[in-house]
């Protein structure tokens, strides 16, 4: 038998995630649909919403800041020689 803490398994931790994640999605697919039906989040979920919604801007300024760094970074080393790469390391 193995042995256990009395916690939660990794199995039912990885679910659970899955199932936070799922939950999320339609939470905030529900929110956009009653924005744009009914012309707005009702109070008890304005909290949660807002928070999400400057959770996803955040998230998306990131991923565009990615983008940027990585076409920026493509450009540089398009400039360099395989020689000079190989020196650098890159």
């Amino acid at each position: 038998m193995p042995c256990s803490d009395g916690g939660p398994s990794v199995e039912q931790i990885e679910r659970e995630g899955r199932d936070r994640k799922a939950m999320t999605r339609l939470a905030c697919d529900r929110c956009k649909w009653l924005e744009r039906k009914k012309g707005g989040v009702p109070e008890w979920a304005l909290e949660w919403w807002t928070s999400h919604v400057q959770a996803d801007a955040e998230r998306v300024s990131r991923s565009k800041q990615a983008q940027r760094e990585a076409a920026v970074r493509k450009r540089a080393l398009a400039k360099l020689t395989k020689e000079e790469r190989d020196e650098l390391g890159l």
